[in-house]
């Protein structure tokens, strides 16, 4: 199952208008989301299309692995172990990095 996130984009691009800019910047991105206890899922980026797989991908130039600890630490220490970060850890840290920026600028709900 393939889900669009060019909406989400959309959404968030026009909450930060350098999100937009800093994500291009080192697209594409092909990487693997390996949750811990569910099946690795990848994620696709680039200029025309953003897509969230639920399958792996058969190429991609980093492997996410997120468990308890590892998600914690992104969002309060906003670190991530270098073991946690297999393949292209400078594009990992980028896309991570971004992120990050697009959390701590985008409005609260209370706001």
């Amino acid at each position: 199952m393939d889900i669009s996130l060019n909406t989400v984009l959309k959404e968030a691009y026009e909450v930060s208008s350098s999100f937009k800019e800093r994500l291009e910047n080192i697209y594409p991105i092909e990487c693997n989301l390996n949750f811990s206890g569910l099946p690795v899922m990848s994620l696709y980026l680039d200029h025309h299309e953003q897509t969230f797989k639920a399958s792996a991908s058969k190429k991609p130039q980093f492997t996410l692995i997120i468990d308890a600890n590892t998600s914690w630490n992104l969002l309060k220490e906003r670190t991530i172990p270098s073991n946690k970060i297999n393949g292209d850890s400078e594009r990992a840290l980028m896309f991570l990095i971004i992120l990050t920026c697009l959390l701590y600028t985008s409005p609260s709900p209370r706001d």
